[in-house]
């Protein structure tokens, strides 16, 4: 399979690029629901209404990975060969979703705040506003497309709604999603990708 790419252009077209980011591939023979069409349909939904109504400084590139499953490999591919005008060197930071369908009144778990001083702060200020509270776990999660920009050395975040014991098993199915927690982190996401679009640093 293939990454999918969007992009919204931005006022300042040479600025690093911000990037929203989810994988579509899924766990052969799994629906995958909320491992990842959660993911997937959130950043679509952010994309329509970003796209709408939001003119940003700097570009944001919205990529839906293959390969994640099968050890990052959409998202490896795409940090070591950005689509032009873009180089590795040119991204500015990523968000990435992965099983963002379960929050069902849980705190959004925030994977990756260490990667910039300013993750933490931010997460903070969003959840004051919207109500939707978030945490930072210690520990950090490597298998998620996030971990490919970590390791390039680009800020990135993982958010997280939690873990069940659905993942990874056929039992993965829509009628579980909770759509109203899905709302909220899409209504999060959108905040912060309007705050980071139209930040210089």
């Amino acid at each position: 399979s293939q990454n999918v790419i969007a992009e919204i252009p931005g006022r300042e077209p040479r600025l690093p690029a911000l990037l929203l980011t989810a994988h579509h591939d899924t766990q052969c023979g799994n629906p995958g629901a909320d491992d990842n069409a959660s993911g997937v349909a959130i950043m679509i939904d952010v994309a329509r209404k970003l796209q709408k109504a939001f003119t940003p400084r700097r570009p944001v590139v919205f990529v839906a990975f293959s390969g994640e499953e099968a050890g990052l490999l959409g998202s490896r591919h795409f940090v070591a060969n950005p689509p032009a005008p873009y180089s590795t060197q040119s991204l500015f930071a990523m968000l990435n979703m992965d099983s963002v369908g379960r929050l069902e009144g849980r705190t959004l778990q925030v994977f990756g705040s260490e990667s910039a001083y300013e993750w933490p702060f931010m997460a903070q200020g969003i959840g004051f506003t919207i109500g939707v509270t978030s945490q930072f776990p210690a520990q950090s999660v490597a298998g998620s497309d996030h971990v490919a920009f970590l390791e390039a050395g680009i800020p990135a975040l993982h958010l997280f709604s939690g873990l069940h014991t659905d993942y990874h098993r056929p039992s993965d199915t829509p009628d579980k999603l909770d759509l109203a927690g899905m709302s909220d982190i899409a209504l999060w996401v959108e905040e912060a990708i309007v705050y980071l679009a139209m930040r210089d640093q």
